[in-house]
């Protein structure tokens, strides 16, 4: 059995994303957007959004660019609560 797969390049706010359509593993066919502009997710612990629709990666790349800080803060508020998690329960 061969393997269909597809790709092309886009570009979206400066932003690369990437269309691909594939069969699956039960040969049913399949596509999806996906992401993993270096320049968008600089900084953040993703490397890779993905979305069913090419308005949902808009969407998705609208809300990374518009919302850079506040999900830099997240991640940053996120990394040290386990740290303090871990402190608290492994270090005694």
């Amino acid at each position: 059995m061969s393997k269909k797969y597809w790709s092309d390049t886009f570009k979206y706010r400066d932003a690369e994303y990437i269309y691909r359509e594939w069969t699956t593993w039960d040969g049913r066919e399949a596509s999806g957007f996906s992401c993993e502009d270096k320049g968008l997710l600089f900084g953040l612990d993703e490397v890779r959004i993905t979305a069913r629709t090419e308005k949902e990666m808009f969407d998705k790349i609208d809300d990374y660019i518009d919302n850079r800080l506040h999900k830099l803060e997240m991640q940053d508020l996120s990394r040290r609560a386990a740290s303090e998690f871990y402190e608290a329960k492994f270090i005694k």
